[in-house]
């Protein structure tokens, strides 16, 4: 349970700083590369818990599933663009079931 919390906090990671590159940082000193290399983490992250992690990532609501939760609602906050669903169809439908609880419902960003 750990290490897939360890798991959705570095995809969490990951999306923070993309967000800060394109939201903080002056669009004449962005790094394309760097930012293309932090996506990647998150695809590999998001690949990982499709696969390796997905039996433990629904056993239950824990951890490890709540900063899962966390990440893949971070990324349709602040990257709608990002189609993490496309090629992850295991992951998609659990964040949508996942997304139905209150405790999720109650925190879900208001634009």
């Amino acid at each position: 349970v750990l290490t897939l919390e360890a798991l959705g906090d570095a995809i969490l990671d990951a999306c923070l700083l993309c967000r800060y590159e394109t939201a903080m940082r002056p669009e004449a000193l962005r790094w394309q590369e760097w930012f293309d290399g932090q996506m990647a983490k998150i695809d590999s992250g998001l690949d990982a818990l499709e696969t390796r992690w997905f039996a433990l990532l629904e056993d239950g609501f824990h951890a490890g599933s709540i900063a899962a939760a966390c990440a893949l609602g971070y990324l349709d906050f602040r990257f709608p663009e990002k189609d993490w669903r496309n090629g992850h169809p295991k992951l998609a439908a659990w964040f949508a079931e996942a997304s139905e609880r209150p405790s999720m419902k109650a925190s879900f960003p208001r634009g």
